[in-house]
């Protein structure tokens, strides 16, 4: 199998392959075409070379500006409705891992349902054995975007489960989630149910992709590692320079079943929970086919899925 793009061609599968060269990336941490000087010429090229769609270049361009899109019902509610009881399971066997914080820090241990609704709970890569979720974070309308964007098929390598909003501070992905180049990577945003105001619903700054790299440790990069006194205040920075740039916060309220897909440095949190209600909701981590995050070592061989995508997982 190969991808070709503007008359280039190269191989993807489960071994690393080098990325073609983009020379104009304004960011000397990576990126995708999308990221390029030349990128809505390359769009178009896309288009007329007839390999999206005016629908798919739509997409793209709206992706190109804000650092995100929006499929409407990328599951239906069947789908849902299984990747929800295969969660519930796993969480009821106790066979994932999870995180929470509480006053004494931050905790890992098996998945519990008493600590769902704890300070930014959530179950960990339920994707690495659970097949209803693995076919739902490569939905074909989920997979499809993907492709368009990273040229290579996917590999998700972290999954995230959440039963109620996170509550977390705004931040960008690539101060936590690890990956070289740091902006190789992509998110998705599954609701596994109606998102009410007040449930702690995710919020975004629409365009926070193109602000200027924010820097940390020696040398300057762009990960923010723990103990970094820079964490003490991060989030309230990352708002002002979104503010400052005439950015403003939006909520995400979506039906069950939609689905956001986020670049790597798009600004996101979670919002205050206001009412006693859940939002379940699945995120997913994925890079392309030839990086791996770092846990995973340059050698390794991700597992490949029937629909030609490939998983990864740390637990």
């Amino acid at each position: 199998m190969a991808f070709t793009f503007l008359g280039r061609t190269r191989p993807v599968g489960p071994t690393p392959q080098a990325p073609l060269p983009l020379d104009d990336l304004p960011s000397r941490f990576g990126g995708f075409w999308t990221d390029t000087a030349s990128r809505d010429m390359r769009c178009q090229q896309l288009v007329d070379a007839g390999e999206v769609t005016t629908d798919e270049a739509e997409r793209l361009r709206f992706w190109i500006a804000n650092g995100y899109v929006v499929i409407p019902a990328a599951l239906d509610d069947a789908a849902v409705a299984r990747v929800q009881r295969a969660i519930d399971d796993a969480i009821d066997r106790g066979t994932r891992q999870m995180t929470w914080w509480d006053a004494d820090g931050k905790h890992q241990e098996p998945a519990r349902r008493d600590r769902l609704a704890a300070a930014e709970a959530k179950v960990i890569d339920v994707h690495a054995h659970v097949q209803e979720v693995q076919q739902a974070i490569f939905a074909p309308a989920i997979a499809r975007f993907l492709e368009l964007v990273m040229r290579s098929r996917a590999v998700a390598f972290q999954t995230l489960y959440f039963e109620h909003g996170s509550e977390q501070g705004v931040h960008q992905d690539t101060a936590f989630v690890y990956v070289d180049p740091p902006l190789e990577f992509m998110a998705s945003w599954i609701a596994l149910e109606d998102i009410q105001a007040g449930s702690g619903e995710l919020v975004y700054f629409p365009g926070s992709h193109r602000l200027p790299d924010m820097l940390f440790g020696q040398p300057p990069g762009k990960a923010l590692l723990p103990g970094d006194p820079a964490g003490a205040d991060y989030s309230a920075r990352l708002a002002e320079r979104c503010e400052a740039a005439g950015l403003r916060l939006e909520p995400f309220r979506p039906r069950r079943g939609d689905t956001l897909i986020w670049a790597a440095d798009l600004v996101h949190g979670g919002s205050p929970r206001l009412q006693p209600l859940t939002r379940r909701s699945l995120v997913t981590h994925y890079c392309t086919a030839y990086r791996r995050p770092p846990y995973a070592g340059p050698s390794s061989r991700p597992a490949e899925l029937s629909n030609g995508h490939f998983v990864l997982s740390q637990t």
